[in-house]
């Protein structure tokens, strides 16, 4: 095709046709021009395809990822709920008569209550399209918003955790120390159990803290720590849902 081209650009310039080869280097330069514009839009159309088939694939293993933190942050939910009803019931043991109550009872409630809660999210998927960029591919606004937004969901939600882990070790455990025989509650309650001997110490009259400020404020801390977790945790399974099912109706052709 160049050799043909060459052979007619000769052919006019031997016959003294200048205007007319003008006009036909003019046409030839448009025809490449032409051609250049063609395979840009054609490699532009392959990288669209391709970034098309990359989101729908992180959207894919996003939605896994989600799906995964939906069944953890329920596991959470289950637990914190369970932690507030101990605490609201060791709460209400302050206004009952101290006959009514056994040591085992408050024991009991106390095991429950003194460990911290932790919700063990995945992250690692989210973290890669945020990084990388493949979250901006996704055609969804909305959803957009929300996991741009999810990295600090998960640092309000890891600096609650924190914060009420520090008032158990700090506050919690040390008074705990002087006030209630750990061995025999661990004796009863944990899962070493089959490991242990009763304390030789004397027994401490767990229900004499029933009388204590201090302790009734510890407790109370805990109640509220735990339904703020509680709400927290409620909230992130809305947002998450929520992701989820946006995730779901994105299509990309």
């Amino acid at each position: 095709m160049i050799k043909f081209f060459r052979k007619i650009r000769h052919k006019l310039l031997t016959e003294n046709k200048f205007s007319k080869y003008l006009l036909y280097a003019t046409g030839e330069i448009i025809l490449v021009v032409i051609g250049i514009l063609i395979a840009l839009q054609i490699n532009n159309w392959n990288e669209v395809e391709k970034q098309e088939k990359e989101a729908q694939t992180f959207v894919i293993r996003l939605s896994e990822e989600v799906s995964q933190n939906i069944e953890v942050t329920n596991r959470e939910i289950l637990r914190e709920q369970e932690q507030v009803e101990k605490t609201k019931s060791l709460l209400e043991m302050f206004s009952w008569s101290q006959d009514k109550i056994t040591s085992r009872e408050i024991d009991s409630l106390l095991f429950a209550i003194m460990s911290s809660n932790s919700i063990d999210l995945k992250k690692g998927t989210l973290e890669e399209g945020l990084n990388t960029g493949q979250v901006s591919l996704i055609p969804n606004s909305e959803l957009k918003k929300k996991l741009y937004g999810l990295p600090a969901f998960f640092e309000e939600i890891m600096r609650l955790e924190i914060l009420e882990s520090e008032d158990i070790n700090d506050n919690m455990v040390p008074y705990m120390y002087d006030h209630m025989n750990f061995k025999n509650m661990d004796n009863a309650f944990s899962e070493f159990s089959k490991n242990l001997k009763p304390s030789k110490f004397k027994t401490i009259e767990n229900r004499e803290l029933l009388n204590s400020l201090k302790f009734e404020n510890l407790i109370d801390n805990r109640f509220y720590n735990t339904n703020k977790s509680l709400e927290n945790y409620k909230e992130l399974l809305e947002e998450l849902k929520t992701i989820n099912e946006l995730l779901s109706e994105t299509k990309l052709d």
